[in-house]
């Protein structure tokens, strides 16, 4: 393993005792170990996560096939031909113009007030 030789010439340079480094090399493999193991279900909750957004956020299959959509077609063609027909039977309505309103603004002056004309 390549960390393993790199890790002993890094031990080398630490002047440590032999057992001291035996220790500290042993440290560092059981770290390593606990790193692999932590990154290997780190990737599973990923995937799992991964997994479970495709399932609720993903493309539905509620969509309906071509051979499904062909049995709705002759009643789609029905309906169609019955709302055309209603339509047709109905009597025209020629849109009437609405009845032009009054002009909101200034009400006249009720006819008991004097009234003083302004000469210009």
């Amino acid at each position: 393993m390549k960390t393993h030789a790199k890790q002993s010439i890094e031990l080398d340079h630490l002047n440590l005792a032999p057992v001291v480094k035996t220790e500290v090399s042993n440290l560092i493999q059981a770290l390593q170990n606990e790193l692999k193991l932590l990154e290997a279900k780190n990737q599973a909750l990923m995937l799992e996560l991964a997994h479970l957004r495709r399932i609720r956020y993903g493309v539905k299959n509620e969509a309906l096939s071509s051979g499904q959509l062909s049995l709705f077609e002759e009643d789609r063609q029905t309906d169609i031909a019955a709302i055309e027909a209603e339509i047709e039977q109905l009597p025209s309505i020629s849109p009437q113009k609405k009845p032009k309103r009054e002009r909101a603004g200034r009400q006249p002056l009720p006819d008991h007030l004097p009234r003083d004309r302004a000469s210009p």
